[in-house]
């Protein structure tokens, strides 16, 4: 009665008949019943009450618990606030600065936020992701919201895209925060600034009586930031796309940017801000009053609005950071602490193991904590029978005060390295959130909790998934806006949730809520072996009760089961009811109902179900064209399989096109896409002399060895040195020593190697006036003369591995015979180009000279083959093309060049140049292999010629002629004399000595007949005594 008479003294009191009995049994008659405005977190309702006669503190019964949905086991106490502070003082400064305390969310003035990101920086586009149904509603009313307060603004496109996480608060608001972790956060450049300490926030809170605790509303939303950060931050919802006009949460430089900025503002009131918490007291009551309208002003003249319902004026105690602080001073809470002091006696030994892994993972803080466990890891011996007696339990007692005391524990300090380590067990979680220093960790806080019957039947890896999940939202006061590390021990869950571009598309829908739930923070995950993670281990496998799980998130199957329903195909109930409301099908539905034409293409179209059809194809609606083109890019086809795919089962107007802005617009297919259609190959410019333009690379490592290699673009000569390293020092030492040998080129062709584009190589270039030119990154085409070359020479060793030597002798061979052959491009050697001269070879060491060859190369009769009746012969076969030969028996001579072969039981015709000679002891399945005859013309070296008359001088200019054309070089329109199948000619000379005449026949005393009747005769020219 005493209170209500403080409370409400204008209350009216109703009678009532109800009876109470008390814990003791005794009856208790209230004095009546009155209505009471009753206001919790929040939400205000006009709730009964009974009063009775005496002074006894207030009780909050289950009815009005009832009203408010608040969990009875989740309630320890509650008190009622000491009525002697002057809530009218209060309230004047409530009803003064209303404007504060507005609805709405206020935008700082004089000050506008830019992002800066690093210079590689590249816009990222993601898609929008999926909302559940059942938060649909809020979302879009959000979404409205912010853009009506010009938070938002709607936009068409955007080069940055990032999907939004929408985060349901306890009051069952939703507050959107955008997953900039797969976007924008990996370019930001986050300012440096340090957040208040432990000793900071509690020194300032010293000495007070009371307490007020201010909520800023929407904190980060209240700055604005500049139109370049604006497009930075754009997000992709459902709705499209909207560019944010203040900081958004989610943004991993948000916490330092609005820390700086509210203690340069907050820095001359005794207060402490701690994100988006002000913290102040008093000594006295005038005091804290002073100094909450300070706040207030402040706030006021910046345009800082609070949120009125989470704020709590001269409280007796606030508890901030796992610390309790009141008149008195600081207290540690033991809910830090309660997994550890909490854990019960083990029941056997390999629960006493994953004790000791406590003991073991702490046990470097305090030596003599190994001896104290002797007792318990006495129990762990092989052999050894379980029995739990007074010196067990003394000793496990004093391991957990140890462990929970300060000598291991520390304070929670922002600016230090954090770390959440957690764990699961068949029966239980744990946690353990710590501050790094110098490389160990020290325990802030533990917890643990043990798992529901249902939860109880997850597989392990979601066992591991929910501790993860518990364990963020545990700490979420330490751990929200903070950089932390989450150290598991099951390595899958690394890339689940340290994904930072996309979440897995097969890891379990259960994981995937879990790891949308935790993109609102900012954390890397690392994995740690089991054997190591004993700290989370332990408190996993003895769980304290558990009482949270009274009031855990809405049950997971319900929430699995929304997000199953975003996905559930058009069906044709919807389609119909969209038909009926869309302006073009509902003219076309009409017309097609009352028998109306439609104009030229009216029989193309019909009516089935209330569903228009064109052909076999259904006419979609405008509403639902945007969902059937997702479920036709569902496996991300290109675009002729998706309108090969649209074509059989849907129509709308301008289809085609549709499709084919989805494609380009696609993130996933932009990013594989094959490379477009190569241009016209560029050629270069041709080489107007030898070593004009050069074109250089490196090879290897290639067989252990790395190589450098130098083509002349004119010659095609190349050159190949074996360097050590790829640096600019030995590349320039290489290239000095070839430059002294063939001069400076005017261009040297590279790609973009560092040896290349260095400082040093750029000098040395321009000290000897030569043009350095590269091609584009990825594109060796551009020094494609270089590189054929590297195929070149890689092979050519390949196939010189088994030879003797070194690999520089390999490679000496190598070039040797390369710059000897003719090129297939230029139909010259490299040398000859070069060089002006050919190579000497072995294979000019073995050939003698044709010279004396040459000369008697005219006369020569021309070579005849005949075939005797009955010789055995193999003739060309043509009708079977795995068969090249076969064997018969000559008939019969036809003419001077055909014959008539037996083959088997057939007569076939065949020329003389389709036979040849074999031994009659070849059986018909024999093929004997084809040797490639010497040319007619050239006899065998141990045969003699016939003695020729002496020359006169008519002989000796038609005999020496050939001869003078072949040392030339002359083609054969110089020399149609030449026989076909005569040998070659003489490698090309430079000077043109004296022959020295020998002894020739002439042309009209050589027997036999010529193959040519034409005058054999050399320009006068060319004749010389």
């Amino acid at each position: 009665m005493e209170t209500l008479r403080k409370v409400a003294p204008t209350a009216e009191i109703n009678s009532t008949h109800t009876v109470f009995r008390t814990y003791d049994g005794t009856k208790l008659t209230p004095a009546g019943r009155v209505k009471l405005s009753v206001e919790f977190q929040g939400k205000s309702k006009i709730l009964s009450a009974f009063v009775v006669e005496g002074n006894y503190p207030l009780i909050f019964g289950r009815d009005w618990m009832d009203y408010f949905n608040i969990s009875f086991t989740n309630v320890n106490i509650l008190k009622n606030q000491d009525i002697s502070i002057p809530k009218s003082s209060v309230g004047a400064l409530v009803v003064r600065f209303a404007n504060v305390f507005s609805d709405k969310v206020g935008a700082i003035k004089n000050y506008v936020c830019s992002l800066k990101l690093q210079n590689d920086a590249t816009p990222v586009f993601r898609k929008a992701r999926p909302v559940p149904l059942a938060l649909r509603s809020k979302v879009e009313g959000e979404i409205d919201r912010l853009v009506q307060e010009n938070i938002l603004k709607r936009v068409e496109s955007a080069d940055w895209g990032t999907p939004v996480v929408p985060v349901v608060k306890p009051s069952g608001d939703v507050r959107l925060c955008g997953d900039y972790s797969c976007t924008l956060n990996q370019y930001v450049i986050i300012p440096q600034h340090p957040f208040p300490g432990f000793e900071e926030v509690f020194s300032s809170l010293t000495g007070g009586r009371h307490f007020s605790r201010l909520d800023v509303r929407s904190a980060f939303l209240h700055m604005p930031v500049c139109p370049e950060t604006a497009k930075m931050l754009t997000i992709n919802t459902h709705k499209g796309l909207y560019e944010p006009q203040r900081l958004m949460y989610g943004v991993s430089a948000a916490p330092t940017t609005w820390q700086r900025y509210v203690d340069q503002i907050f820095h001359p009131i005794e207060c402490c801000v701690v994100h988006d918490d002000i913290i102040l007291t008093g000594r006295t009551t005038e005091e804290h009053l002073q100094r909450l309208e300070q706040v207030l002003t402040v706030c006021e003249n910046n345009g800082i609005h609070l949120n009125h319902a989470k704020c709590r004026f001269f409280e007796e105690e606030v508890t901030f950071l796992g610390y309790r602080v009141d008149a008195h001073g600081v207290h540690k809470t033991n809910e830090k602490v309660a997994a550890v002091l909490n854990a019960k006696r083990r029941e056997n030994a390999k629960m006493v193991k994953a004790f000791l892994g406590l003991v073991t993972f702490y046990g470097r803080f305090f030596p003599q904590l190994a001896t104290c466990a002797r007792p318990l890891y006495n129990l762990t011996k092989k052999g050894v029978e379980f029995k739990w007696d007074r010196d067990c339990e003394v000793s496990f007692e004093k391991i957990k005060r140890e462990i929970a005391s300060d000598r291991v524990l520390t304070h929670y300090n922002p600016s230090l390295p954090i770390t959440l380590a957690t764990d699961a067990s068949p029966y239980g979680l744990g946690a353990v959130l710590s501050n790094v220093v110098d490389g160990k960790e020290l325990p802030v806080a533990f917890a643990s909790r043990t798992l529901s019957d249902t939860e109880k039947n997850y597989s392990q890896i979601d066992k591991e998934a929910l501790s993860i999940k518990w364990g963020v939202f545990k700490f979420f006061h330490y751990l929200y806006n903070q950089r932390f590390t989450l150290i598991t021990d099951h390595r899958p869950l690394v890339q689940i949730f340290g994904s930072k571009n996309k979440l897995p598309l097969l890891s379990a829908t259960r994981m995937l809520h879990y790891a949308l739930q935790l993109q609102i923070f900012n954390f890397d995950v690392k994995y740690r072996k089991s054997e190591l993670h004993g700290n989370a281990d332990a408190l996993s496998r003895f769980p304290t009760t558990s009482e949270e799980l009274q009031h855990m998130p809405q049950d997971e199957a319900t929430i699995l089961q929304l997000r199953q329903w975003e996905t559930l195909p058009v069906t044709p109930q919807q389609v119909a009811r969209a038909t009926a409301h869309d302006p073009e099908l509902k003219q076309i539905l009409e017309a097609l109902r009352m028998g109306t034409s439609l104009g030229e293409g009216d029989l193309k179209f019909s009516i089935h179900q209330d569903c228009v059809f064109n052909g076999i194809r259904l006419y979609v609606p405008t509403a639902l064209r945007a969902r059937v083109l997702s479920e036709l890019h569902d496996g991300h086809l290109g675009i002729v399989k998706m309108k090969a795919l649209a074509r059989s089962y849907v129509f709308w107007p301008k289809l085609d096109k549709d499709l084919e802005n989805l494609v380009r617009s696609c993130q996933e297919c932009n990013l594989v896409a094959r490379n477009p259609p190569r241009v016209t190959v560029h050629q270069w410019e041709k080489a107007c002399h030898p070593w004009h333009r050069i074109h250089a690379d490196f090879a290897g490592p290639f067989q252990g060895h790395l190589f450098l290699l130098v083509v002349d673009s004119y010659s095609k000569w190349p050159e190949v040195f074996l360097v050590r390293t790829t640096n600019s020092a030995e590349t320039i030492k290489h290239l000095e020593g070839l430059f002294t040998r063939f001069g400076y080129p005017v261009i040297i062709v590279t790609d973009n190697d560092t040896a290349f584009t260095s400082f040093e190589f750029q000098n040395f270039v321009k000290q000897y006036n030569i043009r350095h030119t590269t091609g584009a990154p990825f594109h060796p085409a551009t020094n494609g003369q270089v590189e054929r070359f590297v195929s070149t020479m890689k092979t050519g060793l390949r196939r010189l591995c088994g030879a003797p030597g070194t690999i520089q002798d390999r490679l000496n061979r190598l070039l040797l015979s390369y710059r000897r052959a003719p090129h297939p491009t230029t139909g010259r050697s490299p040398a000859s180009l070069m060089l002006g001269r050919e190579l000497r070879t072995m294979l000019d060491v073995m050939r003698p000279s044709l010279l004396g060859e040459l000369q008697r190369d005219v006369n020569r009769p021309a070579v005849s083959k005949k075939f005797d009746p009955g010789e055995r012969v193999a003739i060309r076969v043509y009708a079977n093309p795995n068969k090249k030969w076969q064997f018969g028996s000559v008939l019969n001579r036809d003419g001077e060049l055909n014959y008539s072969i037996q083959v088997g039981s057939d007569i076939v015709r065949r020329h003389v140049d389709q036979m040849r000679s074999v031994s009659k002891s070849i059986r018909p399945t024999e093929v004997p292999p084809i040797r490639k005859s010497l040319p007619h013309d050239i006899p065998a070296r141990n045969s003699v010629p016939p003695p020729l008359p002496d020359p006169s001088p008519r002989t000796r200019r038609s005999t020496i002629g050939p001869a003078i054309r072949a040392s030339q070089g002359l083609s054969s329109e110089s020399a149609p004399d030449r026989p076909l199948d005569a040998a070659p000619s003489t490698p090309p000379r430079t000077s043109l000595g004296p022959l020295e005449p020998g002894p020739v026949e002439d042309a009209t005393a050589q027997d036999g007949i010529r193959r040519s009747q034409r005058n054999r005769r050399i320009p006068d020219r060319l004749q010389y005594e």
